[in-house]
Formats: C-alpha cells, structure tokens, sequence
C-alpha cells in the first residue's frame, strides 16, 4: 500500500505552489510566453482575453495538475526513503526524463510540434520539478 497518510501534505502543497509559480513566470510575456506562443502559432498581443470565469477556471485546472505531480513526486521520494536533497532532485530528475521529456517527444513527432516549443515547455518541467523535489526532500 502507499504511504499516502506519512506524506507531509503542507511539503506538497508549498512545492504545488512553487511549479506553478515557476510556469506562471516560465510562460509570462516577461521570460519565454511570446516565444511558446510562436512556437504554437499564436501572437500573445493579438489573443483574444478570455472571460475571467474561463481563466479562473483553467487556471485551477492547472493547479490541480500541478499537485497531481508533486504528489506523485511526493510518493516516490517517500517510497525510496530519500534523506537527502540531491537525491530527491535525482528522482526529480529521473521523472522528468521517462515522463515528461517522453511525452513532450510524442507532442513533437506526432502533433508536429517544433524543437522550441519541446524546449521552452520540457525546461519548465525541469526546472519545476527539480525545485519541488528539493521542498519536498527538505521538508521530509
């Protein structure tokens, strides 16, 4: 059984808190938004805003996605009794290569997705997963 009881669940959501922080600055027109928003054939200054209802909405969305993965994240660090934070950051690591660079790959192969946008969203990932595994190790 997993030990989703023996997890520290404000960890979880600090680290939730923290990736999602990260995507909002990754993807603001200040960093890279205006180059993911070309690389997928949009203009950020000529999109159309969406009703603040929609955006409340995609951006709990978001959110929650954002737990799942920390809570996944969360259960492995736990499972391999990780005591330090590198090693939490290798684990990190490790899901970002066999999860996310996997399905960003098939985006590219398959949706005909270009190498920036495969860049600038798998280096999210990275950068946030590797920040929520060191809260998490650190919090453990």
């Amino acid at each position: 059984m997993l030990p989703v009881m023996e997890l520290n669940w404000w960890a979880i959501l600090a680290a939730a808190m923290v990736y999602f922080a990260i995507g909002a600055f990754w993807f603001s027109p200040s960093l890279f938004g205006r180059r993911w928003a070309r690389s997928i054939g949009m203009d950020m200054d000529k999109m159309k805003r969406p009703k603040p209802s929609v955006m409340a909405r995609t951006y709990a969305i978001a959110f929650i996605t954002s737990f799942i993965m920390i809570f996944v994240l969360s259960i492995f660090i736990h499972v391999f009794n990780t005591a330090s934070i590198g090693d939490a950051m290798q684990i990190g690591l490790l899901m970002w290569l066999g999860f996310v660079v996997t399905d960003k790959m098939t985006g590219v192969l398959f949706e005909g997705r270009n190498a920036k946008y495969f860049m600038i969203t798998s280096m999210h990932s990275f950068v946030g997963i590797l920040a929520a595994a060191a809260i998490l190790a650190a919090w453990f």
